[in-house]
């Protein structure tokens, strides 16, 4: 499992990769319109994980699975 560290870093690459597609010409939007709705799902996918690290580690006593695995984990 990656580090909270780490996946800053891969939210920044995101949004990076988000941007440069998203300046792409017009005419090219429509090619690119399924893979920039999959970088910002990844990018929310992996927002909601550092969020929930953050929120866990608030707490008195944490539950490593909830930390790594987020709230609906069995």
């Amino acid at each position: 499992m990656p580090t909270t560290h780490h996946l800053h870093g891969e939210i920044a690459r995101l949004n990076r990769l988000i941007t440069r597609i998203a300046s792409k010409p017009k005419d090219e939007s429509l090619l690119w319109a399924a893979t920039l709705q999959e970088l910002h799902d990844e990018r929310e996918a992996l927002g909601l994980v550092v969020r929930n690290r953050s929120v866990e580690s608030g707490k008195k006593v944490v539950s490593f699975r909830r930390w790594r695995d987020g709230p609906r984990a069995l």
